[in-house]
């Protein structure tokens, strides 16, 4: 049986998660269905020049070249710590300019109550590798 699990970071100095905001509008389920939800392995990482929290992640999510995803997860994660990882990612999210030509192609799924405290979700099966793999379909 494959699991997703959140992976977190590094134990950091955390404040409460704030609950008191209001819920996102509900959507309905084609809308769930139009986002494009895989398995990516990233197998390479580093820092993005004066921006402490950015991370430029490349990651194979089962295409013919790997893909260019800018993570604002630097504040947790180290590049070395996330290199090998399997974590899940929204794919067919409009591409994003971060100027200077770093352009994200995706997004990491992560969460956490501050930038020093996020946590990701990893895709990893306890046995067996190759049943959970890049480009995999979540959901």
């Amino acid at each position: 049986m494959s699991t997703l699990r959140l992976e977190v970071g590094p134990k950091r100095n955390v404040t409460t998660m704030d609950t008191t905001t209001a819920p996102s509008p509900e959507i309905t389920y084609d809308d769930f269905a139009k986002c494009d939800l895989r398995v990516g392995l990233i197998t390479a990482a580093e820092r993005v020049p004066r921006k402490d929290r950015l991370l430029k992640l490349t990651v194979d999510v089962g295409e013919p070249t790997p893909r260019t995803i800018v993570a604002g997860i630097g504040a947790t994660y180290t590049p070395e710590s996330l290199v090998d990882r399997h974590a899940v990612f929204l794919v067919n999210l409009a591409p994003r300019d971060f100027g200077k030509g770093l352009v994200s192609h995706g997004m990491i799924l992560a969460t956490g109550p501050t930038p020093n405290a996020l946590a990701f979700i990893a895709a990893n099966h306890p046995y067996d590798a190759d049943i959970v793999r890049a480009g995999a379909r979540v959901g």
